[in-house]
């Protein structure tokens, strides 16, 4: 990964897993941002994620650690740690010289049925929220399900790669095999996310296919990216699917990779969609991220890239736009350093 722009992961929210991968009462151990952490979620419901290892002697509170209420009690001495990352109870003795203690808290979201935490490199508050809904349809879609959802762990990548992949639209035709190119329409900043309109025919070259059975339609890609390792996208054509892939860094350069559909069940004749057509529509959109992945895994940065004139404007932007999420050194207060 020569040049490129930072050797640290970028602040930012990101997939840590799907809702119903984290049962009440149980702590998860993982492994994200350079980082041991413990998931679990509350009796109330609601999803913590902290630092994992106990400040006492530092056992890793996610595996075997009891949750009690909103806080996770210790495997090894039964401390007990808070969801704001305090120590509350010492069983043989007391919390009062331990109040300077505490373990990092990542704040926490659940989307559409996928849990999300966010990273910051000091701790500091999220600068930008994730919409209300991902899935977003004024008629009815096959529901998220473990059929609808893939995983890829530990893999050799950058999440950079992946974010300017939504601004590059002549890598359809030699990635993706599009028939024709296709061409990037719009794109803008919004807040929290850069959000692009890519134009592009499908069923190019053939009279008919499963996804066109029309014949070629001209259609859309509408993306948003949101931060450095969420990306949302909206293929408009015969059908309708919607796509989300979640890039989490286990370290600056290998991540763990998340995939959710949504397949409209209507067809844009008017006929329904069928249990056997909305599997081609996950296996197609999963199979994108394989042939993006070829790329992704041996790439490296290219920090003054020689784009082509019609790149230009997209990549660049994106470029730009990504720079907030990532903080050097020398921009955190040397209180926080490590």
């Amino acid at each position: 990964m020569r040049e490129f722009p930072s050797a640290r992961v970028a602040d930012g929210w990101y997939q840590i897993g799907w809702s119903g991968d984290f049962a009440v009462g149980a702590a998860t151990p993982l492994a994200y941002f350079d980082r041991d952490l413990v998931a679990y979620r509350g009796e109330s419901g609601q999803l913590h994620v902290l630092d994992a290892f106990c400040r006492h002697m530092g056992a890793h509170l996610g595996h075997g650690g009891c949750v009690e209420g909103e806080s996770v009690r210790c495997p090894y001495h039964g401390w007990l740690w808070d969801q704001a990352g305090a120590t509350t109870e010492i069983p043989y003795g007391s919390t009062e010289r331990m109040k300077n203690l505490e373990l990092a808290v990542y704040p926490t979201r659940e989307v559409d049925g996928l849990a999300f935490a966010y990273y910051s490199y000091d701790g500091s508050a999220p600068t930008y929220e994730l919409p209300a809904h991902f899935e977003r349809y004024d008629g009815d879609t096959w529901e998220a399900c473990p059929e609808t959802m893939k995983t890829w762990l530990d893999v050799a990548m950058a999440p950079q790669f992946f974010i300017e992949n939504q601004a590059d639209a002549a890598h359809f035709r030699y990635v993706h095999r599009s028939a024709d190119d296709a061409e990037v329409a719009s794109f803008a900043e919004e807040a929290g996310a850069f959000t692009t309109r890519i134009d592009i025919k499908f069923g190019g070259g053939m009279p008919s296919t499963w996804a066109t059975p029309t014949g070629p339609i001209d259609g859309h890609i509408y993306t948003e990216g949101w931060g450095i390792g969420i990306g949302w996208s909206r293929l408009v054509g015969f059908d309708d699917v919607i796509f989300i892939l979640g890039v989490t860094p286990v370290t600056p350069y290998r991540a763990d990779l998340r995939s959710t559909t949504w397949v409209r069940r209507t067809r844009s004749d008017g006929s329904e969609m069928d249990l056997d057509t909305r599997d081609r529509w996950v296996a197609q959109q999963n199979s994108q991220v394989d042939a993006d992945l070829r790329i992704w895994q041996t790439q490296t940065y290219i920090d003054r890239a020689a784009f082509e004139r019609s790149e230009q404007g997209p990549i660049r932007a994106v470029r730009q736009w990504s720079r907030q999420f990532y903080r050097e050194p020398e921009d955190v207060p040397a209180t926080v350093r490590t």
